[in-house]
């Protein structure tokens, strides 16, 4: 975080020094073009892999690349492998050190790996980095016979894109579990303060259930959530405005929470309206609350004591909820986000429409999720509500078909002679 407010993400080794090829092409090539710090992140974690793989298989890539030697395809294949490893905490729990007598001679066990669609990702974000450091090298003059190896970089670049998977949406079974209002009644009922199923304490029980009230009622992401002030709350016409505040500093927080989508204003009802006074009668006991404008606010003590919510303690909280074993579907912030959308589709399709007003639907719900009137991302938060009138619909039609069949005459009834008419 630098002292203007903005937010940059950089790799750095054990000391902290930033890695300075990676940190120079994130400064070209995103930072000057205004990508987001995310999208920073998401090409620096693929370089961090290439990085591991290059000190693993001793590659050393600019010493290589500034003797116009590139990957051959062996080595790109060699790559594809690294980049399906996960690398996250959950692998490195997994990774047991085996005795010599355990298990099998000879015999590798496959470690955990990530999905295609991150290894599509990691392999485009590496070419393209490659490519980069390629043409930088040749810029400064510390690539020797600069006019030679075009042919060859772009070869190695089509090697590494041919080894990314295929993604494809092969739909998604409408039998799997979902969050459902029932599911959402156990849990407002175990979040509510002073419950025997509640698995927080006391003094963070009401923070944590306006937290999940508010994600679930509002459809809005983490990050909205987390930066809401006070004085985006609206008491007189029941309503808070969704504002975006990039690189604020104001927000001590260096992992900024962003509001994604666009700037809106949400609506809210008289029971989650009395929910956010609680808690605010609540904050202004906490020392140091005031000291800033955000809503949501650390109750730990200790240095942190006060200062606004970051994303780790979010998501701590929806680790404690699924922790608890309340019966519901594992819970995540953007499951929330789903279900509140899915449930404003299906209550928009229980009502007769037309197709002028069928749009108008589409554009609302695009208005309360902070997207554009004509989004089409839309579709991605209403399909399980498709999905299961598309399923009520198919189950409907096959009982009429099969009633049907009671009606259908016998045999001999077919092959009788047809009986005259009556004059």
């Amino acid at each position: 975080m630098f002292p203007n407010g903005e937010r940059r993400a950089l790799l750095i080794d054990d000391l902290g020094v930033p890695e300075p090829y990676s940190t120079l092409y994130v400064t070209m090539r995103l930072r000057n073009a205004g990508k987001s710090v995310a999208t920073q992140e998401a090409h620096l974690n693929s370089i961090n892999v290439l990085l591991a793989h290059s000190v693993s298989h001793r590659l050393e890539l600019n010493n290589r690349f500034g003797r116009n030697s590139l990957l051959n395809a062996m080595e790109c294949e060699a790559l594809r492998v690294s980049v399906q490893q996960h690398r996250g905490p959950a692998a490195k729990a997994q990774h047991n050190v085996l005795s010599i007598k355990g298990g099998k001679n000879g015999h590798v066990y496959k470690g955990m790996t990530v999905k295609p669609a991150q290894q599509h990702s990691r392999l485009t974000h590496i070419a393209n980095y490659l490519q980069w450091l390629w043409q930088y090298l040749s810029s400064t003059g510390l690539r020797q016979n600069i006019d030679q190896g075009a042919y060859e970089l772009n070869r190695m670049v089509r090697n590494i894109l041919v080894l990314r998977p295929m993604v494809t949406n092969r739909g998604s079974d409408v039998t799997k579990p979902e969050f459902t209002r029932e599911h959402y009644a156990v849990l407002s009922t175990a979040m509510k303060p002073g419950s025997e199923r509640n698995p927080f304490s006391s003094e963070v029980q009401l923070r944590n259930q306006l937290t999940v009230s508010l994600m679930a009622l509002l459809g809005e992401r983490r990050g909205g959530i987390l930066n809401l002030r006070v004085g985006d709350i609206n008491f007189g016409k029941s309503q808070i405005n969704i504002i975006r505040r990039s690189d604020s500093k104001e927000d001590p927080r260096i992992n900024q929470p962003r509001v994604k989508t666009r700037e809106h204003t949400l609506p809210v009802g008289p029971a989650l309206m009395d929910l956010m006074r609680q808690y605010l009668e609540l904050r202004r006991s906490i020392p140091g609350a005031r000291k800033h404008p955000y809503m949501l606010v650390t109750h730990k003590q200790g240095p942190t004591l006060g200062k606004p919510m970051t994303i780790p303690g979010l998501n701590q909280v929806f680790k404690t909820i699924n922790d608890a074993a309340l019966g519901i579907p594992t819970l995540y912030p953007h499951l929330l986000r789903h279900f509140f959308q899915t449930q404003l589709a299906e209550e928009q399709l229980s009502q007769p429409a037309t197709p002028q007003s069928r749009e108008t639907d589409r554009r609302v719900r695009n208005e309360l999720a902070g997207r554009r009137p004509d989004s089409e991302v839309d579709s991605i938060y209403t399909k399980h509500a498709i999905e299961r009138e598309a399923t009520k619909v198919t189950l409907k039609l096959q009982g009429s078909i099969g009633k049907s069949e009671e009606s259908i005459p016998s045999q001999e009834a077919l092959l009788s002679p047809p009986r005259p008419l009556k004059a």
